[in-house]
């Protein structure tokens, strides 16, 4: 974050300590996370993946043109096994226009300290909303992201839930946060 912030780069941290923190507030140990996900503008793309070069990160994988672009690509520092998700958008959200998302996510953003440093990260009812579309038809029970949706379905507001759904209408993405909620037999009330 500091060597992003260095060069003018604004990166909102979506995951792992935030989620940790949040729904593992209890005990945030047992919540672990092994990368960091990271979301920046779409105009800073190409620039953060120069920093993360910098730093000894390696872009994993190629890009198959045939295929649609997708949420986040990973990138691998093997000195420490370190891993970085670049998001240019949120999961589930693969044909909302980059732009719109990142505009969306400005606005819903505060602070949380990690280590030495402030970093953005999304407020409760966008953290909502990616806890849902972060689960998938490949997820079941025993995943990280069934366990944390069913943890934030025992945990989260009604009212914080009501808007996150409002800021799926607005990014368009409400028929698949409905389609991922009914995966999980907890959500069946909230759907």
């Amino acid at each position: 974050m500091t060597a992003l912030r260095a060069r003018g780069i604004n990166a909102v941290l979506l995951k792992g300590p935030v989620i940790a923190r949040w729904l593992y507030a209890d005990d945030p140990s047992e919540r672990r996370y092994q990368d960091v996900d990271l979301l920046v503008s779409p105009a800073d793309q190409a620039a953060t993946r120069e920093v993360l070069v910098e730093l000894g990160y390696e872009l994993q994988g190629g890009i198959m043109p045939e295929l649609d672009e997708p949420h986040a690509r990973v990138f691998e520092r093997h000195t420490d096994g370190a891993e970085v998700d670049l998001h240019r958008v949120l999961h589930g959200m693969e044909g909302v226009p980059t732009e719109r998302v990142w505009r969306t996510v400005m606005m819903h953003t505060e602070t949380l300290r990690v280590g030495n440093v402030e970093v953005a990260t999304p407020d409760e009812p966008l953290r909502a909303l990616h806890l849902v579309l972060h689960t998938s038809f490949r997820d079941g029970p025993g995943t990280r992201a069934w366990a944390d949706l069913q943890r934030g379905l025992e945990m989260i507001e009604l009212a914080t839930w009501e808007q996150a759904v409002a800021l799926a209408r607005s990014l368009g993405v409400t028929s698949e946060l409905g389609h991922r909620l009914a995966l999980v037999p907890e959500a069946a009330e909230l759907v």
